[in-house]
């Protein structure tokens, strides 16, 4: 990070990218405090005129999500959230699979608020989030369960040709 911060300067959008990477890896390690400042600080890059990157603010805004969701802040989390999906379908359309991360973090979020999954964005079409999200199916039998998950895993995620999944 501080090489390229001075060979390409602090506020260009590798740098940005090099933090948002920290972020995850202070995410994955629980360090939640430092995470959240390494994706503002990766945001706020990516929001300079240096540093402007749509793909590097989407990803930003959906980590912020994520981890608002994760302290129990739902509404800020659901606000990032919907800011970086917006960014994602501008730039890959609305049935590109990146979405899903997002939508299923979204569906998680409304899930937490005791709405029903077919209120999860009232903006977004209910059969759009099915088809997007691999929901936990906990009130289906495994086997069952199982199979559902591999089928909207092969729909979203790529052809059925190229996906190779477990049969457990």
């Amino acid at each position: 990070l501080e090489t390229r911060g001075t060979v390409l300067g602090a506020q260009s959008a590798p740098c940005g990218w090099s933090l948002h990477f920290l972020g995850q890896v202070e995410t994955h390690r629980g360090e939640h405090g430092g995470a959240r400042a390494l994706h503002e600080r990766a945001l706020a890059i990516f929001e300079t005129e240096a540093g402007a990157n749509e793909e590097g603010r989407a990803a930003a805004l959906v980590a912020l999500g994520s981890l608002a969701g994760s302290r129990g802040d739902i509404e800020r989390a659901l606000e990032h959230l919907a800011q970086g999906l917006a960014i994602e379908e501008s730039l890959k359309g609305s049935d590109h699979p990146w979405l899903a991360v997002t939508l299923s973090e979204m569906a998680k979020l409304h899930d937490r608020l005791g709405e029903q999954r077919g209120a999860v964005c009232t903006e977004q079409p209910v059969e759009r989030l099915a088809d997007a999200i691999v929901l936990d199916l906990v009130d289906l039998p495994g086997a069952e369960a199982v199979c559902l998950r591999h089928e909207r895993a092969k729909r979203l995620l790529l052809p059925v040709d190229r996906l190779a999944l477990d049969d457990d």
